[in-house]
This record gives C-alpha cells, sequence and structure tokens, in this order.
C-alpha cells in the first residue's frame, strides 16, 4: 500500500525522477541543504517549546525556551552528522535570536493561546468514492493509499481552534503571504483534520523569515533580519475535494511509475531554485539502478507517521 504525505506529494509535482532517487531509492546528498536544516530545526524547537507549553502551561521561568533550544539543538546535531553543509547565516546562533524574538513578537499569547495537539501524526486510508473514480484511478482503488502527515499544533486562539503550522523563510513575507492563498499543504491538512473530527477554523500559518546581508569585502554575514507574520486560510469543502482529487491523481502517477519503470524527467525543474541535488545522477543517463551513486548516501525510508493505525 502507497503511503503519501505532503511533502513527498510536492516532490512528485516538481519531477517524477526526484520522486523516486528520494522516496523510492532513499538516496541523499552527502552535501545537504542550509534553508533545509534550518527549517527542520525551526519546527523541531516550536515542538519543544509548545510541548512543554501544553504540558505545564504558560509559564515565567524560561523553561519552555529551554525546551525548545534543547530539542532544535539535538535535531542540529542529528542532521549535521549525517550530511555536510556549507555554512551562511542559517546558524543555531541565529536559531536561538530568533526563537527569543519569537517569544517576545508573539507576547500576547498568554491567555490567549491553548495548546491541545502537539505534532499529532496520522494515517488516513483514502478511498474512490464511485465508479468513476475506481475507473480513473485503479491502481489506487486496487492497491491502496494512505494519506499520512503529522499536525504541527492543534491549538485554539481566543477561543477559536485552528491547525498551527511553521514556516520558514528567506524570502519577503509579502511574497510568501500570496503563496498561501493555494497552499495545497495547509488544505491537505484541514482536510486530515476534519476526516479525524477535528472542527478547526483552517490553517494559521506562522510565516517566519530569516535573511542576512553578505559582505563583498570581508565575506562574512552581518546582523541578521528577523521577522514573523501570522496567516490564516479558511477552506471550502469545494477546496477540499479538489484537493482530495489531486491526491488521488498523484497517487495513481506514483503506482503508474512504480509499475512502469519510466519515472520521467521534469527538465524544466532542474534549476527551478538552484541546482536539483539530484542533477548529477539525472545526467548520467543510465539505466536507473545502474548510475554512480559517488556523492550520495542511502537513508532510512521516510515514514511520517511511524506506528499511527490506520484511520479509516
Amino acid at each position: 500500500m502507497l503511503v503519501l504525505d505532503n511533502t513527498k506529494k510536492s516532490q512528485l509535482v516538481t519531477c517524477d525522477r526526484k520522486y523516486y532517487w528520494q522516496y523510492e531509492r532513499h538516496l541523499k546528498p552527502t552535501a545537504g541543504s542550509t534553508a533545509l536544516r534550518y527549517g527542520i530545526v525551526w519546527h523541531a524547537g516550536k515542538e519543544g517549546f509548545y510541548g512543554y507549553i501544553k504540558e505545564h502551561g504558560w509559564q515565567h521561568d524560561g523553561k519552555a525556551i529551554e525546551a525548545a533550544m534543547l530539542a532544535a539543538k539535538e535535531e542540529w546535531d542529528s542532521l549535521s552528522s549525517k550530511q555536510t553543509y556549507f555554512d551562511d547565516y542559517r546558524t543555531l546562533e541565529n536559531y536561538m535570536q530568533a526563537l527569543i524574538a519569537y517569544v517576545s513578537h508573539f507576547n500576547h499569547d498568554e491567555g490567549m493561546l491553548k495548546i491541545n495537539h502537539v505534532e499529532r501524526r496520522f494515517k488516513i486510508k483514502m478511498h474512490c468514492r464511485d465508479l468513476t473514480e475506481r475507473r480513473m484511478f485503479p491502481r489506487v482503488y486496487e492497491q491502496g493509499v494512505i494519506f499520512a502527515g503529522r499536525l504541527d499544533a492543534d491549538i485554539e486562539l481566543s477561543g477559536r481552534p485552528w491547525q498551527m503550522e511553521q514556516k520558514t523563510t528567506g524570502q519577503a513575507l509579502s511574497v510568501q503571504r500570496s503563496r498561501l492563498r493555494r497552499n495545497p499543504q495547509g488544505i491537505g491538512y484541514a482536510y486530515a483534520d476534519k476526516r479525524l473530527g477535528g472542527t478547526s477554523e483552517g490553517c494559521l500559518v506562522v510565516l517566519h523569515h530569516l535573511s542576512a546581508y553578505k559582505s563583498k569585502t570581508t565575506g562574512l554575514y552581518g546582523k541578521p533580519k528577523i521577522e514573523f507574520d501570522r496567516v490564516p486560510q479558511i477552506f471550502t469543502d469545494g477546496d477540499l475535494e479538489a484537493w482530495r482529487q489531486t491526491f488521488l491523481h498523484n497517487a495513481e502517477r506514483i503506482l503508474w511509475n512504480r509499475e512502469t519503470g519510466l519515472w520521467v524527467m521534469q527538465q524544466d525543474n532542474c534549476y527551478q531554485y538552484g541546482s536539483c541535488p539530484f542533477t548529477k545522477l539525472c545526467e548520467q543517463n543510465a539505466p536507473l539502478g545502474e548510475e554512480i551513486t559517488e556523492g550520495y548516501f542511502e537513508d532510512e525510508p521516510w515514514d511520517p507517521a511511524p506506528g499511527v493505525e490506520i484511520t479509516e
């Protein structure tokens, strides 16, 4: 049975072959992405921060911040032990500055923000609803597909329920706010919350901007620019249904690729945001399984919700 989450789905939309390298072959480049590492560390810190608040309430002893820093450091060390990274402004020290700035920026949350769940993992069985969909997605119908993931936090803000998600970016917050209008991750989480019996208003996305200018003379980075924003996303039943059909379509595409062994390259995306980390593999034009994988290592298969029971 295919297990598909938002991250896997976004990789497939970018490039079938990229999905193949990362999730069928479980390959990772030895050189990691500093942006991705910072984003993962930021999420880990927020899990530690809000997890402490959920268990102990809003305290003034600094232990929630300490829990965030410990969780972030542990994630930082784990990621740094697996891959090498180029040094830039996305450092652990700047993370700590950003964490303090985050707590200060949202200092009115005490008394307004209630944490119900942190990092709620889920696995949901996706179904073809009628004969037409069974014909459209025959492999999905026959083999089955699971929508898996983890919701950053179930919260109540001023008494209203939301799914709160964290996103990091080096781009302007105005650009990110525009992109969130059709954010498939947010729609997917809203769909999951509904299937799990939740009643959230939608997805409350917390944007964290971090950037810094690099001196042309010294090569050093200056003082980091740290910004935050919260962007509410509310979706209609039509949005959720459109997302569900897109999900089934992408699942069918993966199963078809597995069946045919094709995994086509999407050359339009090879240099969309810099060079794809798997370009060196694709440029060999070798039969799949016969390429030279020097500069890559095989990681553990990705499972966003290990040990979680399937919701039918």
